[in-house]
């Protein structure tokens, strides 16, 4: 991951989380909280990405939030299977 990877892949990417996270009420999730957070300090503008500090961070970061999405809607949908039965 290069400097060119990081604007016009994974910054974008990280900039659309935000409007999966507006499905969230603050509190409703502690994960997705935990994560709005984070997104915060690499959206600023004064974050400087620096592929060899940050590669690996920004990488458990994206991988974090596939896994808080999918444990979400893993919940629901057994929460509404069960309402069917």
């Amino acid at each position: 991951m290069n400097l060119n990877d990081w604007e016009y892949v994974i910054k974008p990417q990280i900039q659309e989380m935000d409007n999966l996270f507006t499905v969230f009420e603050r509190g409703d999730n502690e994960d997705i909280d935990e994560l709005r957070i984070e997104q915060r300090v690499y959206l600023d503008p004064k974050f400087h990405f620096n592929p060899l500090l940050h590669r690996q961070v920004v990488l458990n970061y994206i991988q974090r939030y596939n896994q808080a999405m999918f444990n979400h809607y893993e919940r629901f949908s057994l929460g509404r299977t069960r309402k069917d039965d």
